[in-house]
């Protein structure tokens, strides 16, 4: 009988979450609505610092089960863990940082968004082709439930509490877009 994947689909779930969080932060961004743009990043820091809490607490130990990885050690998880924390704090400092023409400040912000999501998409990559597979090699049935559990419990807590005003922002960012869009219309 093979082991249940639950465990995976809430992890994979969180990435989903998060990815699409941190477009809707960028598509803030690009329509100059730096209030919301600031307030989705601090939200989606909270997101991923829990995220990054439960593959550290319950997915690392299993993981280092496997003894020596055909990929990458748990180390280079936990570095990439450490790079993405100075990477988003280096992205929320430039958040802040005013500039003298808003074009200059929405440059600087999307470079420092890039360097972030370019670290993360690499990291998930990995994560999909060896982190996932390997805890799911040596995760015990008894463990399954509870690391399951406790991930999608404090998933959907964390969601539950920003998810009206977080589709409130995207509604705003929405209704922002479209004057943009309307007024370049018009100059063109």
């Amino acid at each position: 009988m093979s082991k249940s994947k639950l465990w995976s689909k809430t992890y994979q779930t969180m990435h989903s979450d998060l990815e699409d969080l941190f477009k809707a932060h960028k598509f803030a961004l690009a329509s100059y609505s730096f209030a919301e743009a600031t307030w989705m990043l601090e939200v989606y820091g909270a997101w991923l610092s829990i995220h990054i809490e439960l593959e550290e607490q319950d997915l690392m130990p299993i993981f280092e089960r496997g003894g020596t990885q055909k990929h990458w050690p748990a180390s280079t998880y936990l570095r990439e863990h450490a790079k993405i924390r100075v990477l988003l704090a280096l992205h929320t400092q430039q958040m802040s940082v005013d500039y003298d023409d808003p074009r200059d400040r929405l440059l600087a912000c999307l470079e420092s968004a890039r360097r972030l999501q370019h670290l993360l998409e690499h990291h998930h990559i990995r994560e999909e082709k060896s982190l996932f597979p390997t805890v799911q090699e040596w995760i015990e049935e008894h463990e399954l439930v509870a690391v399951n559990q406790r991930a999608k419990t404090q998933w959907d807590s964390v969601r539950a509490d920003t998810e009206s005003e977080i589709n409130r922002a995207k509604s705003g960012v929405d209704i922002r877009w479209q004057n943009l869009t309307q007024a370049a219309r018009l100059l063109t």
